[in-house]
Order: C-alpha cells, then sequence, then structure tokens
C-alpha cells in the first residue's frame, strides 16, 4: 500500500522561487555546447567530471566549487570541467542516505522530497552564480529532472538505474548529454543497449501524460568497473575493454560510441590511492592509440575537500558521507598534470 504524505511543489513553482537569470541561461548554453563539442569530436580537449560522490552540505560543496573553478580556468585550453553536484543517490541498499533531495538535512535525517527538491535547485543555481561552474547529477527520481533542468549541464543514468525503462526514456528528453553508466555486472552489450535507448525517440506516460521525446544524441557511456558475483571488482577503462564496447555498439546500432572513464568505483575499486593512476594510464592510452583516444572523450572523478568518507553524522566538513573521495590537494594535483598530459 502507498501511503500518500503530502503534496510537492511543481517545477513551475520552484523555478518561479528559484528563477535563473538571461545571463546564465546564455552561459549555460556555451557550456553545454562544448560539452557536446568534445563528445562529437569537433572539440579535442578532455572533459572533467570532477566533484563529491553526493552534494551533502551545501556550504562545503559549495567552498569545494569555487577551488575547481580557479582550476577549470587553468586547464580549460585542454580540459572542460564539470562540477559534479549529485543530489539524489540511487543505492542497493533503500535504507542508506539516497541525497539531498530525499534527505535535504543530514542532522534530523528526515525525509522531506519538498525541502530536498528546493535544496537541490538552490545548490545548483548557487554554483553557477558564485563560480561560473554548471553541474552534473545524477536522475534519483525521473520526474525531478524537470525541476533543475534548466541549470544543469550533464545527467547520468547510475549503474543500477542503467537497465531502468523509465530512468532511460526521460534520459532520451533531456536537452543535456547523459552519460550512462554500465550495470554493475558490466556487460557491454546491455550498456550498448542502454545508451540506444537514451539515443532515439521515445513515448511514454509521465506525470499524468502520454508524451514523447526527440532522443539524446549526445547519450553515451560511462566505464565504472564491473563486480562479478563474488564480489571481485574488474577493471574496464583498458585498450580491450574499450574496443569491446566499440564492437558492442557497432552491433546495436549505437551512433556515438564514445565513453568516459569513471576513475573510482569498480575500476579503483573504491580505493582512492588508485584514482589518479587511473587517469593517468588511460591518458597515456590515449597519447599511445589514435583509435583508444577517438573513444574516450574524458573522466569522472569522485572529489571533495577532505579524503576518504564517513558516516552521514560523521561531522568532518567537506568528507564524504557515501563513496570515499580523493581530497582537494589530491585533485588538484591530478588535474593539473593530467592537463599536461593531454595532447589537442
Amino acid at each position: 500500500m502507498i501511503v500518500k504524505i503530502k503534496p510537492v511543489p511543481t517545477a513551475e513553482e520552484l523555478k518561479t522561487l528559484l528563477p535563473l537569470s538571461d545571463g546564465l541561461k546564455k552561459q549555460r548554453l556555451d557550456f553545454v555546447e562544448s560539452i557536446e563539442n568534445i563528445l562529437s569530436g569537433r572539440d579535442k580537449r578532455k572533459l572533467f567530471i570532477v566533484g563529491p560522490c553526493s552534494a551533502d552540505n551545501v556550504s562545503a560543496v559549495c567552498e569545494y566549487a569555487e577551488r575547481l573553478a580557479r582550476v577549470a580556468r587553468q586547464i580549460k585550453s585542454v580540459a572542460h570541467v564539470v562540477m559534479r553536484a549529485y543530489t539524489g543517490k540511487p543505492r542497493t541498499r533503500g535504507d542508506v542516505y539516497a541525497g539531498m533531495i530525499h534527505t535535504p538535512d543530514l542532522e534530523t535525517g528526515i525525509t522531506d522530497i519538498s525541502a530536498g527538491l528546493f535544496a537541490a535547485r538552490s545548490l545548483h543555481l548557487k554554483i553557477a552564480q558564485a563560480c561560473g561552474l554548471f553541474t552534473a547529477d545524477e536522475i534519483f527520481y525521473p520526474s525531478a529532472t524537470a525541476f533543475t533542468d534548466d541549470i544543469t549541464a550533464y545527467l547520468t543514468v547510475g549503474a543500477r538505474s542503467a537497465q531502468d525503462p523509465l530512468h532511460r526514456y526521460v534520459a532520451s528528453g533531456a536537452d543535456v548529454p547523459v552519460g550512462v553508466k554500465n550495470p554493475l555486472h558490466g556487460d557491454v552489450y546491455d550498456l550498448a543497449d542502454s545508451v540506444y535507448s537514451v539515443g532515439i525517440s521515445n513515448e511514454f506516460m509521465l506525470d499524468g501524460f502520454q508524451v514523447r521525446t526527440g532522443g539524446n544524441k549526445y547519450a553515451h557511456a560511462v566505464l565504472r568497473g564491473a563486480v562479478d558475483r563474488r564480489g571481485n571488482n574488474i577493471a574496464n577503462y583498458g585498450y580491450d575493454c574499450v574496443m569491446k564496447y566499440c564492437e558492442a555498439c557497432a552491433a546495436r546500432n549505437v551512433d556515438n560510441g564514445c565513453a568516459i572513464i569513471d576513475a573510482g568505483h569498480a575500476n579503483s575499486g573504491k580505493n582512492i590511492s588508485k584514482v589518479s593512476g587511473i587517469v593517468t594510464d588511460a591518458l597515456d592510452r590515449c597519447r599511445a592509440s589514435a583509435d583508444y583516444n577517438s573513444v574516450v572523450k574524458g573522466f569522472m572523478i569522485e572529489s571533495y575537500i577532505e579524503d576518504g568518507c564517513q558516516p552521514p553524522r560523521g561531522g568532518v566538513y567537506g568528507k564524504s558521507v557515501t563513496d570515499p573521495c580523493l581530497g582537494w590537494k589530491a585533485t588538484e594535483k591530478l588535474l593539473l598534470s593530467a592537463a599536461d598530459k593531454i595532447v589537442i
């Protein structure tokens, strides 16, 4: 049985309360166009999607964004940096922190979707206003994308949602590039099917309407490693794995067979000491192989102010309350060194 607790605001109501200025609208369009150009190959720079595993604390996330924006300006000739600000977190178990949209106040731990939606939009807006960075978020509640679809610049469909029809359908209607993570089991043919589904027009039911999407022409893969039945992590960013994904795309008629390398999750075994090495190794492969370089368009890096992670009420400012993140000092060093390795 489902019990109705209280109504939530509409996306239109929230956008009226927290509007996007005309200036920011123009900046966002330019920012999104840069992402599209990298994914299509028109721009030879690499894409870096960097930030906390989950945006849990507005003050800490905004402070992090200011630091990231400074580095983004330094490396903009070879890299385009998108700020991770994930406000919804699909989880394997339903009894853990699921993100700001679900639980806006970690101290109380109370589920308040209305307050969460307000907090999420406010956070994305603050980062753009203060830093000139536009954000990436994960599709958590598919219908909730409407609350921030005018401010985010990039979306992901998570590994646990990659084969869910509604997530794929809604992603096919997004007006920003969408990265589809490989399912936890790592099958590249299932991944290619998901990317194909996001890339085509879909017709389905949403919010009381029969709707149609135009398809997302910039849908692409995010290779995050796989986990076998015994719980072993299997990296999938190497040359053979990337080429196997390309073969799957060809077999599944996927138009855009490019990929982003997730340097965390199963690729690193959630060991932050391996993250920098993964990015460095992949960039070396890009320099050595034109085929690999043409497919690998960038990297996803979970990073925050402090190294590691803590429980949701751990109390350490700027430390992840979900997956372990690379601390700021190591992140800054990685981004600057990575920029030196990128050949335009």
